[in-house]
């Protein structure tokens, strides 16, 4: 079938129609022979079983006076049928009383003791009758008749069948070649349509149709189908070039933006820079300060009280001062003194951080559970700051007769994202001071109640962005707060060339 469908539909449908052809008359032959040939069987077998009956009739005296003289003669009247092969009278014991021989077979006599019987075999038709007298049963008559007409009539079929067929062929192959205009023309003007459409890409080909049938309704789906898809490539094309121009745009844009994003790297840079110098440069006054605030306490002995009181507030304006320069200095490098990520296990890196804070956490008396952490990766240096930073933070704001309880543990919320959670029973917050926990330098007590500069929680959020995370906080006031952040397993591209 597969090399059948490489074929052309002319060819296709001549074959179809040759075959179709083919079988019908072989279906219709077949069953008219064989009905022919069954009535026959069943007339000569009825002529056979007269015969046999006018014989036997013609017999019942010669046969009950036992003159075989007058039966042979009787049964020598059978050589008029040429069909007949032989015939046997048996008496009424089954013996064979007289047989005629009407074509040399008296090898083939048989002697069958069944009272009745008919058959076909080898050829011919064997049939057996009773003799009957007055009721009585003096013998029988054995007749056998040759089917060469048989024969011959089923040769005479197959000729004619032959002759049909050959006839058939003919006729249809001549009715095929007429009908290709019908059939396979129409759908051979469609393929050329189809392949002009394809090689040239031009959709404005249409085909004709004049037909009311299937094909007529193909055509004009076609030709339906055809202006559509012309429609939609117009449209395709008015798209393009809009889309040609957005991206030509766009590409300036880009370009810009690089521009723009090289002169913001550079001037981030510069400012990071700024920081550092102006803190180093800050730090170095600050320190001649607090040394001069020392030695005039120390060593000049003339220094009333109130000349005492005004160095002691120089010099813790000056401590305050110095922390501000440090904690600037820190912020500043979270971008230009990072590490580059790697896999690391948090729970060493909390280990850690637990043992920095060891003598704060033994002094409050604080409890901190920590809950199995994951591997992520991430620059463990900063992450020990924040760990530092948030616990450090929920020290310091712990209820004044309560120790402190901090607990730390980590899910899974999303695939390859982490959520970590630290959790404290200390004085928290108001919440509707939300927006301004995470903001540099923003204190929501005063100075004297809780020491620090406002930077701690805004140098972990700057710690979180550049690891691709996010940081959030809730509390309800006196009850304690939870800060959660998180972390991906896994960095992005664009996260890692921050650090290159």
């Amino acid at each position: 079938m597969k090399f059948f469908k490489k074929f052309p539909i002319k060819i296709k449908v001549l074959v179809l129609l040759l075959l179709v052809s083919f079988v019908t008359l072989i279906v219709s032959s077949t069953f008219f022979v064989y009905n022919d040939l069954k009535i026959f069987k069943k007339n000569l077998l009825v002529n056979l079983t007269a015969l046999a009956g006018t014989v036997g009739a013609n017999s019942r005296s010669a046969v009950y006076f036992e003159d075989k003289e007058t039966a042979a003669e009787i049964l020598s009247s059978l050589k008029e049928d040429p069909q007949i092969q032989y015939a046997i009278i048996y008496d009424s014991d089954g013996n064979i009383f007289v047989t005629y021989d009407g074509k040399n077979s008296s090898n083939q006599l048989s002697q069958r003791k069944d009272d009745i019987f008919h058959f076909f075999k080898e050829g011919a038709l064997e049939l057996k009758r009773p003799i009957i007298l007055k009721g009585n049963k003096i013998g029988d008559i054995h007749i056998s008749a040759d089917l060469n007409q048989y024969n011959a009539i089923i040769e005479k079929y197959f000729l004619i069948v032959g002759l049909v067929l050959l006839s058939t062929f003919g006729i249809a192959i001549v009715l095929s070649f007429g009908l290709q205009k019908f059939l396979s023309k129409p759908i051979q003007t469609l393929a050329k349509a189809i392949n002009e459409i394809s090689n040239k890409n031009d959709y404005s080909i249409r085909v004709n149709h004049q037909y009311q049938d299937e094909i007529g309704e193909l055509y004009f789906g076609f030709n339906q189908m055809i202006s559509q898809i012309e429609k939609r490539d117009i449209e395709l094309t008015l798209t393009n070039s809009a889309l040609k121009k957005e991206v030509e745009e766009r590409g300036r844009a880009e370009n810009n933006l690089k521009v723009y994003s090289e002169k913001l790297k550079r001037s981030n840079q510069e400012l990071q820079d700024f920081a550092t110098i102006a803190s180093h440069d800050l730090q170095e006054p600050l320190r001649k300060i607090i040394t001069f605030g020392d030695r005039i306490t120390t060593e000049i002995t003339e220094v009333d009280e109130k000349g005492k009181h005004y160095i002691a507030r120089m010099q813790n304006a000056s401590d305050r001062m110095k922390k501000f320069i440090n904690d600037l200095l820190e912020y500043s490098k979270i971008e230009s003194k990072a590490r580059p990520f790697k896999r690391e296990d948090l729970n060493k890196i909390f280990s850690t951080a637990m043992e920095n804070l060891e003598i704060q956490i033994s002094k409050s008396q604080a409890q901190v559970i920590c809950e199995n952490l994951p591997t992520l990766e991430v620059d463990s240096f900063q992450i020990l700051q924040l760990f530092q930073n948030l616990i450090s933070n929920a020290l310091k704001y712990k209820k004044t007769n309560d120790h402190p309880v901090i607990k730390i543990y980590a899910r899974l919320i999303e695939p390859d994202l982490w959520e970590i959670i630290v959790e404290d029973n200390g004085i928290g917050f108001d919440i509707k001071y939300l927006d301004r926990v995470f903001k540099p330098f923003e204190r929501l007590h005063g100075k004297s109640d809780y020491e620090g500069s406002g930077m701690g929680l805004t140098i972990c959020k700057k710690i979180i962005i550049r690891h691709g995370g996010s940081i959030t906080a809730s509390s309800i006031l006196g009850e304690g707060a939870t800060f959660k952040f998180t972390l991906p397993e896994t960095q992005k591209q664009q996260y890692k060339l921050q650090n290159v």
